[in-house]
């Protein structure tokens, strides 16, 4: 299962922490932060899922701009197989 969500922006040098929930256990996500414009890099990192009490998944990562100016961008994942 392929997903695209989460418009965000980040300063240069900054870390944001996202969490994105499923209603059941889509298995392995990866999620990576597609930037738009020049002179981005975008670091995802930190994964982690958690399994909850009413049977649904929530998966963790982190995201870090490590390029030397603001960036918008989506974050993008799927299932890895």
């Amino acid at each position: 299962m392929a997903w695209e969500a989460f418009n965000g922006s980040m300063n240069a040098g900054e870390t944001q922490y996202w969490w994105y929930t499923f209603g059941s256990d889509q298995g392995v996500q990866i999620a990576l932060a597609n930037p738009f414009g020049f002179n981005a890099q975008l670091i995802s990192s930190n994964y982690g899922k958690q399994r909850n009490s009413d049977g649904s998944v929530t998966y963790y990562v982190t995201v870090t701009n490590n390029g030397p100016e603001p960036v918008t961008f989506d974050l993008q994942g799927g299932g890895v197989s």
